[in-house]
């Protein structure tokens, strides 16, 4: 995502994540990401990313949702890379996209 959004910081002409603008909000990115061409889950080989949390969480899954703070698009990555998918088990991280 953020090899993607260098792209714009070059050329805001560029298209990015399978075809998007540079100037698309955060929920199109999301979901030109979990649409596009992807990785599996290599649990269960469904989908790597999806857009919302499955009713109980899924390892190998990756949840993206948006996080803008105001004027800073961001994406929230969350994951969960244990069986048991406890708190201590699951990572989640920030990407900003845009400023």
């Amino acid at each position: 995502i953020a090899n993607e959004a260098a792209k714009c910081a070059l050329d805001e002409n560029n298209k990015i994540m399978f075809g998007k603008e540079c100037d698309d909000d955060t929920d199109e990115l999301i979901a030109a990401l979990v649409g596009g061409l992807q990785d599996k889950d290599p649990y269960d080989g469904g989908a790597a990313a999806v857009d919302k949390k499955p009713d109980e969480k899924v390892r190998g899954n990756v949840v993206l949702t948006k996080a803008d703070d105001g004027a800073t698009q961001q994406i929230l990555l969350t994951t969960c890379y244990d069986k048991d998918c406890s708190a201590d088990k699951t990572l989640t991280t920030t990407v900003q996209v845009f400023e």
